[in-house]
């Protein structure tokens, strides 16, 4: 007979322990993601809340958040802005420029 690969047996209970610990990390994971979120949300809240036209972008230039005020001064809705490149909004003679500015 040729020789077999053994295959390490566990007992049940090394199982069951690696179970509840995965569904702590599980739950654990879950609590940091709705956490996340709802400070996400908050701070969405309080950019709406302020006065100023605020336009956030990425070090890519492309538009990620805006507040209604920006929506309000400058005439694109936040669907039409958001995923963007930032020079959308700049003067069509400094764009160039633009980009080593962010």
């Amino acid at each position: 007979m040729g020789s077999r690969s053994r295959v390490p047996v566990y007992p049940v209970t090394y199982y069951a322990e690696s179970n509840r610990r995965l569904q702590r990390l599980l739950e654990e994971q879950k609590a940091a993601e709705e956490k996340l979120a709802a400070r996400e949300q908050q701070f969405r809240n309080l950019l709406d809340a302020t006065p100023d036209a605020m336009v956030v972008s990425n070090a890519e230039g492309v538009i990620s958040m805006v507040n209604r005020q920006a929506e309000s001064l400058l005439g694109y809705s936040r669907e039409e802005l958001l995923g963007q490149r930032v020079e959308l909004l700049v003067p069509e003679r400094l764009r160039p420029g633009h980009p080593a500015l962010r």
